[in-house]
């Protein structure tokens, strides 16, 4: 995420030049830069890197000689001088000190407030860990309170099975029917925020599969610019799996390919400069116990993974006693409601009888659709006084 890289930024200046006035300048103008400039974010990572490795390598060379050249330079007699006189607490916080826990606090609250904008429509996609998170409502549910005062609406476009080229999505037509089907929808709902989840289901190919999965990624990307060219796309890496008792299978190796797999993702999202959100790694031993199967959470594992999943978007949790909370209760409960109403319509049981080869006999019933927009509208009302009355729970 870029508030990590951000923090890391400030960090390194900071450890770079501890000791000097002038510094202090450079160290907000390199922070100033890296927040007006977020894509450019790695070139100021690896100047905060040299600048770190030149100064600690001068400071090394200067400790194991005597040259009179290095003697005469004030600073670096100043340094030496200075650090042989203290003990590690208080270089510590000479090099930290407040200033870096004051940037550290702006960085943080500086990505806390860019992903998300005030009436934003934000779009979950991806397979089945997507989809049946919208049963429980704990991710949005997290996401919607770590918004703050933000107004978002969601909708969950998850789909079980699918991967990066929408097969799943396709009826009785051609695979690229489901690819078609998940453009139009992108088209309709025109989201501000794509948050994608993919690759639990290709990363069983190994690296066989990899340059398959990347190409079909990266054109699901560009579909989603031309569709609905949203203002940010999170490409979230699949989680861990999880090994249960015999006669389940060991996912250790299983584990392997996804973690090939997220950096990948990771990669991908940087080449098409998209924020990259580790979901693997912040979950990842806390699986245990999570799933119902190894691959699929359980209700139980939704409720714990539920703020990792906040996390991974660089977003800070609400406190547990909010989440549980009668209001935090019935704030779920509205979004799971709501869910449920967007779902039937957006994927009817019946769908068959209403849009497809068999409309002859039931097509009449498609104008009720509709119909289901008020009755969202009015959850989302109800969501939003919840989640005020939830977030001022003391």
């Amino acid at each position: 995420m870029r508030r990590n890289s951000q923090l890391f930024v400030t960090v390194g200046f900071r450890l770079a030049c501890p000791f000097t006035i002038w510094c202090d300048w450079c160290f907000f103008g390199v922070l100033v830069a890296a927040h007006m400039c977020p894509d450019m974010i790695h070139l100021f990572e690896v100047a905060a890197f040299l600048a770190m490795t030149f100064f600690s390598r001068v400071v090394k060379k200067f400790s194991a000689t005597h040259a009179t050249d290095f003697d005469r330079h004030f600073l670096f007699k100043f340094v030496r001088n200075l650090l042989a006189s203290m003990n590690v607490n208080e270089i510590m916080h000479l090099m930290f000190g407040r200033k870096l826990l004051l940037i550290a606090l702006i960085s943080v609250s500086r990505l806390d407030a860019d992903l998300f904008e005030d009436g934003d429509m934000v779009i979950l996609l991806g397979n089945t860990v997507i989809e049946r998170a919208h049963n429980y409502g704990h991710f949005e549910t997290g996401l919607t309170l770590a918004a703050d005062k933000k107004n978002l609406r969601f909708r969950n476009l998850g789909w079980s099975g699918d991967t990066v080229f929408g097969h799943a999505r396709s009826y009785f037509g051609p695979p690229q029917e489901g690819f078609n089907r998940l453009e139009a929808d992108l088209g309709k709902l025109k989201p501000n925020v794509v948050i994608v989840c993919y690759g639990a289901v290709a990363a069983f190919e190994g690296d066989e599969g990899m340059a398959e999965f990347l190409a079909g990624y990266d054109r699901l990307l560009k579909m989603i610019k031309k569709a609905s060219n949203p203002r940010a796309v999170i490409l979230v890496s699949p989680p861990p799996a999880e090994t249960l008792d015999a006669p389940m299978p060991d996912m250790k190796e299983h584990n392997k390919r996804l973690s090939l797999y997220a950096k990948a993702i990771a990669d991908l999202a940087r080449k098409n400069q998209h924020t990259y959100a580790d979901f693997f790694t912040i979950v990842g031993d806390g699986v245990k116990g999570q799933t119902s199967n190894g691959l699929h959470f359980s209700e139980r594992g939704y409720c714990y993974v539920g703020p990792k999943f906040v996390k991974a978007l660089g977003l800070s949790p609400v406190p547990n006693h909010q989440l549980e909370s009668e209001s935090g209760i019935q704030l779920r409960k509205n979004i799971i409601a709501k869910n449920k109403l967007f779902f039937q319509q957006w994927r009817p049981a019946n769908e068959t009888y209403l849009r497809l080869f068999r409309k002859h006999e039931q097509g009449q019933n498609v104008k009720e659709l509709p119909m289901f927009d008020p009755l969202i509208a009015e959850r989302e009302k109800q969501i939003e006084i919840l989640k005020q009355s939830t977030l001022a729970t003391k």
